[in-house]
């Protein structure tokens, strides 16, 4: 079998509305990228995959209907995986998730802890929002585990986003998420409301608040 052939074999095989880069590829296979490159052209031009920007491509689900893009949140997974970046839903969606807020939003907007340009997925816009107060709240997540990594971080930003107004209002709210953070986690947050954003720390530190459970 041929490198152009191996190439192919492993895209048709990837899951539909998958989004990939040629490093991905060519780092699973162990073949050169440019090789990797002119598969993907050769496949473009049957419609098979399409390409996004930044260097992502997608393989559409094909339907009775058409072809359907990737979700946002599989290109956000795939810039992180290419790039030394950490995400994170921005804080609207954070706070509809901890059920601080009943909005949905309409937009797809991230936090970033790098610059990232704005990305067109057919009819979606996926924009990113980097601070260096976020890149910042960030440091030191690594040693817990993702998911809590994640939760860490998009708490922050939902306490950028609310303001301390709205935050007060949904104090049960905000108290029940930190309450699931394990200690190492709650602790962290924590020492990152300082300054104009110590109010944060007195509201989760408050007479309401639910501690973690060990």
């Amino acid at each position: 079998m041929t490198i152009s052939n191996s190439i192919e074999n492993y895209l048709h095989a990837i899951p539909d509305a998958s989004v990939f880069t040629r490093n991905d590829i060519a780092h699973h296979l162990g073949v050169d990228e440019n090789r990797v490159s002119r598969a993907l052209q050769r496949l473009a031009k049957k419609g098979e995959v399409h390409y996004i920007s930044h260097g992502l491509w997608q393989r559409p689900k094909l339907t009775r209907f058409g072809p359907v893009s990737a979700s946002p949140e599989k290109v956000v997974a795939a810039i992180e995986r290419n790039r030394d970046v950490f995400i994170v839903p921005c804080g609207a969606k954070i706070l509809n998730e901890i059920g601080a807020s009943t909005q949905v939003p309409m937009k797809y907007r991230f936090l970033s802890t790098r610059p990232i340009r704005a990305i067109k997925l057919g009819k979606i816009n996926i924009e990113f929002e980097y601070s260096t107060a976020f890149a910042s709240a960030c440091i030191g997540l690594t040693s817990l585990p993702e998911a809590e990594r994640r939760m860490v971080a998009g708490l922050w930003g939902a306490f950028v986003y609310a303001g301390r107004k709205d935050a007060e209002r949904q104090a049960t709210a905000f108290r029940r998420a930190f309450g699931t953070l394990s200690l190492c986690g709650q602790e962290h947050l924590l020492s990152r409301f300082s300054g104009r954003l110590s109010w944060a720390q007195t509201l989760l530190k408050g007479p309401a608040e639910k501690t973690h459970e060990s």
